[in-house]
């Protein structure tokens, strides 16, 4: 409902724009056909404006609002993952989106529908009373046309092929009025009006569309009083009869009806002369509106890619410091969780429910030129005291302790990573001396794996073996901690007693108690033993998955989001597998395919997947090939 509702609010936007510019630039031309076609041209352009999908290679300052209002109406949906440090590559993770509590959002949703459903009502009515009204009157053919004659005093107008008038009407003037709904019929007036209409179903609280309604009726009007003079009807009787029935008043709103208003006008028109012709190219002026609405509802390109719990397979293992940095947060993450429900043990899809209701959750984006989006607003790190100056105001003005997705592209600058960390730690410290522990921010990490529009295959960096602690109970190994004790999430298990051993002697005991604490933390009972674990004190976990051979990567002309496909070297012996992967993300529409073959791939790697998918794909796409 939030897409629809933002899809509505940006053509919104596009038709007032649209009628703005037509009313200063066109409605007073006399060239009626020209005029009629650019309205119609012009208010279907502004419905496919909004579904059309442009990206940016730089933020523009005239997308934040558009990017303001998004969030408002449709909101951000974030992916939160923690991974275990003993499976350095996991193919697919499941994602659970929370259900929303009802807001403004679904209020104004509602609202909307109810004036949706009340204006089709209203459209229903008029053509069930105007098709009373036809089946009630007395029938002449008139060539194609059919006229019908009611014995009531209605004003005359024309729908189809029907015209509409009463019994006095056709006696008195009957050349005239007949000659104008003629006019109206010979235009095909109605299936304007009826496409207008059915846009104003979507549109029925904005003004611009009813606006733009009035004056394709004008235009129609025009077009029929034109079409009436070309005749030999006598200007000035056909005026003065203008005059004389444009006391009566319409009831059918897809109808054209003879005694429209704004008499003044069309007499007005009537009268001018004809407009010079190279006034059709004020129309361009329209062009310069067109693009700056294009650029205005276009998104940047931002590749959102994580370092905390991700890298790229070439890339290094961050600094330290960096990963210590990472620690607190985290351990700030999870000592304010244990405070605000102590008798919870989240799962990670059930994370993005408790932020949105105890913490005011923020965007923290940086791109690969190093450009930081804080919150939807542009700020640089290297200006230190505007950088804390902008935290300090997200701080105060939230009325929940502030929460921050951190998301950084894999090609970010290294250096602009760790001193925006830093700087939120200092922003964070000083918080913290304000309003105490409980109401401070914290940062908390996001596993953009599932990102689908991120490039190139992304798996954990391998860990070393320094520093590992395997969780053994029953006899058998559930749980092996090579990282960082706060990053690690514990694996399912029972509640009998756990044992942690050290893999060897260089674990520290301040090691092994963190991870003692962290376990007991999770309510489970923990004791250690310190003697190196040895072959035979417990059943080994299974191996971890080996490094896949090549990775595919699809995109998709509709702009639809890539989809990838791991490959090992088995795959390509026995298809079933990589069948069930490649068929659940086929379809008729991909543009491009991307194929990554790593270094330990074995020969003739690169050849088989490519005659595999050569072999699927029946239609002519680019093939991309990259070595790693």
């Amino acid at each position: 409902m939030g897409a629809l509702l933002l899809y509505i609010l940006k053509s919104t936007i596009c038709l007032i724009l649209f009628y703005l510019g037509f009313k200063a630039l066109l409605s007073n031309d006399t060239f009626f056909r020209f005029n009629r076609w650019v309205l119609l041209v012009g208010i279907a352009t502004c419905m496919l404006l909004p579904a059309i999908k442009i990206q940016t290679s730089e933020p523009l300052l005239i997308q934040q609002p558009i990017i303001h209002l998004e969030k408002m109406i449709a909101g951000e949906e974030t992916v939160v993952t923690y991974l275990s440090d003993n499976n350095p590559e996991v193919d697919m993770i499941p994602v659970v989106t929370p259900a929303k509590m009802i807001d403004w959002g679904q209020i104004i949703a509602l609202l909307y529908w109810a004036g949706f459903i009340f204006c089709l009502m209203t459209t229903l009515l008029s053509f069930r009373k105007m098709f009373v009204l036809i089946r009630s009157g007395r029938k002449l053919q008139q060539g194609r046309y059919t006229l019908i004659l009611v014995p009531s005093c209605v004003s005359p107008f024309s729908w189809g092929r029907y015209i509409i008038l009463s019994e006095e009407d056709y006696e008195k003037y009957p050349d005239e009025i007949l000659t104008h709904e003629m006019m109206h019929l010979k235009s095909h007036h109605s299936i304007d009006l009826l496409f207008v209409e059915c846009i104003l179903w979507l549109h029925w609280f904005n003004p611009a569309i009813w606006l733009l309604k009035r004056e394709l009726k004008d235009i129609h009007e025009y077009q029929a009083d034109k079409g009436v003079l070309t005749q030999g009807v006598d200007a000035t009787k056909y005026q003065l009869l203008l005059v004389k029935k444009a006391v009566g008043s319409s009831l059918y709103t897809l109808a054209n009806s003879f005694n429209h208003s704004k008499i003044k006008k069309r007499i007005t028109m009537m009268l001018k002369g004809k407009s010079n012709n190279w006034a059709r190219l004020k129309l361009l002026l329209l062009v310069p509106v067109g693009l700056i609405v294009l650029n205005a509802f276009a998104r940047p390109e931002v590749n959102r890619q994580l370092e905390t719990l991700v890298q790229s397979k070439d890339k290094e293992t961050p600094p330290e410091e960096q990963q210590d940095m990472k620690s607190f947060f985290k351990m700030e993450l999870d000592s304010y969780m244990k405070k605000v429900e102590p008798q919870t043990r989240f799962e990670p899809d059930e994370i993005i429910a408790f932020m949105k209701k105890n913490t005011e959750p923020k965007d923290l984006f940086i791109n690969a030129k190093g450009d930081v989006l804080l919150n939807n607003d542009f700020a640089n790190y290297k200006e230190k005291e505007q950088f804390l100056g902008k935290l300090q105001d997200l701080f105060e003005k939230s009325k929940k302790p502030v929460s921050f997705y951190f998301l950084i592209d894999i090609n970010t600058p290294e250096e602009a990573t760790e001193a925006v960390l830093h700087l939120v730690k200092e922003a964070f410290d000083k918080r913290q001396k304000v309003v105490g522990a409980d109401k401070a921010p914290f940062l908390l990490f996001e596993d953009a794996r599932n990102n689908k529009n991120f490039p190139g295959k992304v798996s954990m960096a391998q860990s070393s073996k320094k520093g590992t602690v395997y969780i053994i109970q029953n006899k058998k190994v559930v749980g092996v901690i090579n990282g960082d004790v706060a990053d690690y999430k514990l694996p399912d298990f029972s509640k009998d007693m756990v044992t942690i051993q050290p893999a060897g002697k260089d674990v520290s005991s301040s090691r092994l108690n963190s991870v003692k604490d962290m376990i007991e933390k999770n309510g489970f009972s923990c004791q250690i033993n310190t003697s190196v674990f040895k072959n035979g004190d417990a059943l080994p976990p299974p191996p971890p998955p080996p490094s896949p051979d090549a990775y595919v990567a699809f995109n998709y002309k509709n702009g639809g989001k890539e989809q990838g496909l791991i490959v090992y070297e088995r795959y390509l012996k026995n298809t079933n597998e990589i069948d069930k992967r490649f068929n659940s993300i086929y379809n008729d529409d991909i543009s491009s395919v991307t194929i990554t073959v790593y270094k330990k791939a074995p020969d003739g790697m690169l050849d088989g997947v490519e005659k595999y998918l050569k072999d699927k794909i029946k239609y002519d796409v680019e093939y991309i090939v990259k070595r790693e």
